[in-house]
């Protein structure tokens, strides 16, 4: 049985690092359709990433003319509203096993507590 490693990552500026990927897909959607559609997630976690995107150097790389910005999710939509600040991470990883293929497989990065 192999073992899992665990690394301990020094301090990163992770909004930063995920504000440069998502701007260099923002940017990719652009050039390749002339437009780029952008679901932005409610709750705190995500905020300093739209705080990295919304000052220069990061603000100005993108024409933001060409970007169309929803704050949905449609789980909640029905019943008109999002999904409450405090479950807001956990609803967002709802929604992606809920769109992965069924032998897809899905990296993604989530704050402690967002499972408990």
């Amino acid at each position: 049985m192999k073992k899992a490693v665990v690394e301990k990552i020094a301090q990163v500026d992770f909004a930063g690092v995920v504000a440069d990927e998502l701007n260099l897909a923002i940017n990719d959607f652009i050039e390749e359709q002339g437009y780029c559609s952008v679901v932005l997630a409610g709750g705190k976690t995500p905020s300093s990433i739209y705080r990295s995107l919304s000052v220069p150097p990061r603000r100005d790389e993108i024409d933001w003319k060409k970007v169309k910005l929803f704050l949905d999710d449609e789980r909640f939509s029905a019943y008109g509203k999002l999904a409450p600040k405090s479950k807001a991470d956990y609803a967002f990883l709802q929604h992606m096993i809920y769109h992965l293929d069924e032998n897809g497989t899905m990296g993604i990065v989530l704050p402690h507590g967002v499972l408990f």
